[in-house]
């Protein structure tokens, strides 16, 4: 291989008519030797740059896809976030909207069962007095007590009943 302090140094030999032909050749034989290896070594740099060019082009490419991905990834997390945040919120005002319903349920419910108690007290209480007019045997004495009778039971109850009573005792009232 020639190298550019070669061509600069080379000095041909002279014969009769001029520098001697064989060491011409002998030189443009190397130049076009060194030449033709310098062609190949540039068109191979060329496709190892169309290569590399190419190769460049598809990462960049891939890097704008990924950047993509990454904005799409960070909008959807952002939106999944809000979601979450937002369906949290539903979700505790109607817990809260529950409670309120609840406690407004318990307080008619505590309310109505009072008013009932109250009424069913009124109508044992009334029924009784009732079946006092009717029986003054059930009538209570001085002090509130009722005396307690024996009442014989239907003849439908036969002897057999565990305990084997045949009459009923009616027990102090415990109503308020």
């Amino acid at each position: 291989m020639l190298t550019i302090n070669d061509v600069e140094k080379c000095k041909f030999g002279t014969s009769v008519f001029g520098f001697s032909r064989a060491d011409v050749e002998e030189f443009v034989s190397q130049v076009v030797e060194t030449l033709q290896h310098y062609v190949e070594e540039i068109e191979r740099l060329k496709k190892e740059q169309i290569k590399s060019e190419s190769e460049i082009e598809n990462f960049r490419a891939n890097e704008e896809t990924l950047r993509n991905t990454i904005v799409m990834a960070q909008k959807s997390h952002d939106e999944i976030i809000a979601t979450a945040h937002r369906e949290a919120e539903i979700v505790l005002r109607e817990a809260r909207l529950s409670v309120v319903e609840l406690n407004t349920q318990h307080v008619r419910l505590t309310a109505e069962r009072e008013r009932f108690e109250f009424e069913f007290y009124g109508l044992l209480k009334g029924f009784l007095q009732m079946l006092e007019r009717k029986n003054p045997g059930l009538a209570r004495d001085e002090a509130g007590d009722q005396s307690v009778p024996r009442v014989p039971l239907p003849a439908s109850q036969s002897a057999d009943d565990p305990g084997g009573r045949k009459d009923v005792i009616f027990p102090q009232e415990t109503l308020r």
